[in-house]
């Protein structure tokens, strides 16, 4: 086994017991500076791709049960009060955002922080496409309107 270390003591002696090699990495890694430089760089840059591609992307469609899903992820800090606020329990919240990853809405990640990110954008971007939509449909009456004052 590879690992940065043992959590505690008791995870230690049960690879001792297992007979289990461990090989055990530092914490530190020495790197120059421009190694680092890129490090950083790419890091920066998929950041910037993964929200772009994000907010680019077109969404499927989602029904309402769904999207009620994401404002509970969106609002709530842990998954047990996202479940509690939805008045379901844990296995049918993660069998919903399990739906959510298939349709490619969330990402596949175990990580609550990551989704629940990607929960505020994709809200975030739904409530920016409504907007737009009704200024377009808005747009579109006024043409509608100023056409037929002209016949």
């Amino acid at each position: 086994m590879i690992c940065k270390g043992f959590i505690d003591d008791a995870a230690k002696a049960t690879a001792d017991q297992l007979e289990v090699k461990v090989i055990e990495l530092s914490d530190q890694f020495l790197v120059d500076s421009e190694e680092l430089e890129i490090i950083v760089k790419e890091s920066v840059e998929n950041v910037i791709d993964d929200y772009l591609t994000t907010l680019l992307t077109p969404l499927p469609e989602l029904s309402s049960e769904e999207t009620v899903v994401l404002k509970a992820l969106a609002g709530n800090p842990t998954l047990a009060d996202a479940a509690q606020s939805l008045n379901l329990d844990l296995n049918q919240l993660l069998e919903r955002i399990s739906s959510l990853k298939r349709k490619g809405v969330l990402p596949r990640t175990r990580n609550y922080r990551a989704i629940r990110r990607r929960a505020k954008i994709l809200l975030y971007k739904l409530a920016f496409e409504k907007r737009i939509n009704e200024i377009l449909s808005g747009l579109e009456k006024q043409i509608r309107e100023l056409e037929e004052k002209r016949t």
